[in-house]
């Protein structure tokens, strides 16, 4: 950095930390980027124990064939149906950790979290993010159908939280063969409600990018271009043929709850039920997951088909 912009970067700073507006924009960042989750997906539980597995799976992205290696933890008996569970931005598989030990769910189904590509121990070679849904998608399609024909589950259920929740409806409305039905909890789906916010366009200036840290980095280049990603994906949700239940907290200040509502608009003549939580923000399914756990009765645990 030449003398000229570092000058003007130590006066910019300045008058941001004399006006406070430094701290608040700090603040922002952390809580928009998911700093809850980040910190819930590192916690330890000593209650249960997590079985870690990886498979390399081959993928085809515009034409060329690719490898990756996914990784994901399981709970449950072998025997239930499946939850596919897939966590926001930033985080990792552990921020199902609370739900995964819940004896409601574990008494039928079994989960699989996973880390999304890009997170946790499902990294590409060359460290980048991919933040375009359908390439995260192309890559859990493939470890699907490698992993589900071994395992003969009788129902699969995929279920996501905040942008894992857009990724796991895509997932549904793209494999009605595999996917039997789907959970979304707090998840974008309206593309003028999740246009970049002013802190996110901040979290691209050198300095700031130095202060929130690798992972909130990350996840701000999965946040940027999400509304255009979601322009892209708006058919999809038209495409549904599988019950699907979407959660949504109604204080959520991250992701507004009219998207859960346009997202309803989208599936007016499908199978699906809107459980909107009036007392609950965004982060509820780390320290509640019986909330979570409670919605799910609404799915016969046999058959899948909302009651």
């Amino acid at each position: 950095m030449s003398r000229k912009r570092l000058s003007n970067a130590k006066t910019k700073i300045s008058q941001l930390l004399k006006s406070g507006k430094f701290f608040l924009l700090v603040a922002c960042l952390l809580l928009q980027l998911g700093i809850a989750e980040l910190v819930y997906a590192t916690k330890t539980f000593e209650s249960k124990t997590f079985e870690s597995k990886l498979r390399e799976v081959d993928y085809t992205w515009d034409g060329v064939q690719h490898s990756f290696t996914l990784h994901w933890t399981e709970s449950g008996q072998e025997n239930n149906n499946i939850i596919v569970a897939i966590h926001g931005t930033p985080g990792g598989w552990g921020a199902w950790r609370a739900f995964m030990q819940h004896e409601d769910v574990l008494e039928n189904y079994r989960i699989l979290s996973i880390d999304r590509p890009g997170w946790g121990n499902s990294q590409f070679s060359d460290g980048r993010i991919e933040p375009q849904f359908h390439y995260q998608q192309a890559i859990i399609e493939a470890w699907l159908h490698s992993y589900l024909p071994e395992i003969e589950p009788a129902q699969v259920l995929v279920m996501g939280h905040s942008w894992g929740a857009t990724l796991a409806a895509s997932l549904l409305a793209d494999n009605p063969e595999i996917i039997d039905g789907g959970v979304v909890v707090a998840g974008p789906f309206d593309p003028l409600l999740s246009e970049p916010r002013w802190y996110h366009n901040w979290a691209k200036n050198g300095l700031i990018k130095s202060i929130i840290g690798k992972n909130m980095r990350r996840s701000n280049l999965e946040m940027l271009p999400l509304w255009e990603e979601l322009i892209v994906l708006n058919e999809s949700w038209h495409k549904i043929q599988k019950p699907i239940l979407l959660i949504q907290g109604k204080k959520d200040f991250l992701v507004k709850y009219k998207n859960a509502e346009y997202l309803q608009q989208c599936l007016q003549d499908k199978e699906h039920k809107y459980v909107r939580l009036d007392d609950e923000g965004h982060f509820f399914i780390f320290k509640k997951p019986e909330l979570i756990a409670d919605q799910l009765t609404y799915f016969n645990p046999t058959t899948l088909v909302l009651k």
